[in-house]
């Protein structure tokens, strides 16, 4: 019943409002939830009939909420010229604040094979407590005659203990503190990598199953991990201005970009693929140079 007038809601919020090119809404389908309890957020788009969008999919970081599952509408016809397109989004939080904020995006795709975002109005959700309050004072129930033994501390021992253990800590975190982080640091980087590119080998072994705009958002979030740098919002074009000189590189975007908005065939995808790796294999060597020397990315 919350669904159907949430919907309904949505459809005569956009079928009466044309202010902007692209009408996000969001709003969750309940006003509250518990810890770890599934809730639906709905996102609905209201644009003309020639505009293509793209929804957020699971590569998306729909923080301060996980996502579980989401299912698609069919695109509805307002009008000759105006469609509305909707989506539900299955999430729970383990967050413990007492009111949860989300607003998600809605990508316009141009000819150019470039995106503009367009973000919902943000709406929030109240977190039930599950354990109350204690009461002031508790009642005890005394079920056997107990005798009370004095408890003796040897504080001197304890003294020394706690010297000693502090002292020792604090010259080994002195002369190698910094080089152990740098090389736990180091660690986690080999780990993260060697996990993407399993992801990637895995994925090119079946390339007609390639899901290829997750499989460059995929990439795009690693280098940005590696890098330190908002490469998982560029576009093809962000990056042919910051990468001019990586042909190479550029190329195997605009050939990915052709197979997710221009229904080219996939059948190179391996060596645009490749491109991508050698890219993140490149930055991977330089994040792990920087934490050699002590520095930070630039």
């Amino acid at each position: 019943m919350n669904r159907l007038i949430v919907f309904t809601y949505c459809f005569i919020f956009f079928t009466t409002s044309w202010s902007q090119e692209v009408k996000v809404k969001g709003v969750f389908l309940e006003d509250s939830a518990k810890v770890g309890e599934h809730v639906a957020f709905s996102l609905t788009a209201k644009t003309s009939k020639s505009t293509q969008l793209l929804f957020p999919s699971k590569t998306h970081s729909f923080y301060p909420f996980e996502l579980i599952k989401k299912q698609a509408f069919p695109t509805v016809l307002i009008d000759s010229a105006h469609t509305l397109d909707s989506a539900i989004y299955m999430l729970r939080t383990f967050e413990m604040d007492t009111a949860l904020i989300l607003k998600l995006p809605v990508y316009k795709i141009s000819t150019k094979g470039d995106s503009v975002k367009y973000f919902s109005n943000p709406d929030s959700l109240a977190l039930k407590r599950i354990i109350l309050s204690p009461p002031d004072k508790l009642e005890v129930k005394v079920t056997a005659d107990f005798y009370p033994i004095p408890k003796k501390t040897n504080w001197p021992f304890w003294v020394v203990v706690i010297f000693a253990f502090t002292f020792i800590t604090g010259i080994t975190l002195l002369f190698t503190g910094k080089p152990l982080l740098r090389y736990i640091a180091a660690l986690r980087v080999k780990k993260r990598h060697q996990q993407f590119i399993t992801y990637m080998n895995r994925q090119l072994s079946q390339p007609s199953e390639i899901n290829v705009d997750e499989h460059v958002q995929h990439w795009k979030n690693h280098i940005a991990y590696l890098s330190k740098k908002p490469f998982h919002s560029y576009t093809t074009k962000d990056f042919s201005k910051h990468f001019n000189q990586n042909d190479s590189l550029i190329t195997s975007l605009k050939y990915l970009d052709g197979i997710i908005y221009g229904g080219k065939n996939n059948e190179n995808i391996a060596d645009a693929s490749q491109q991508l790796i050698d890219f993140s294999n490149e930055l991977f060597n330089q994040r792990l140079q920087q934490l050699k020397h002590g520095k930070r990315a630039k």
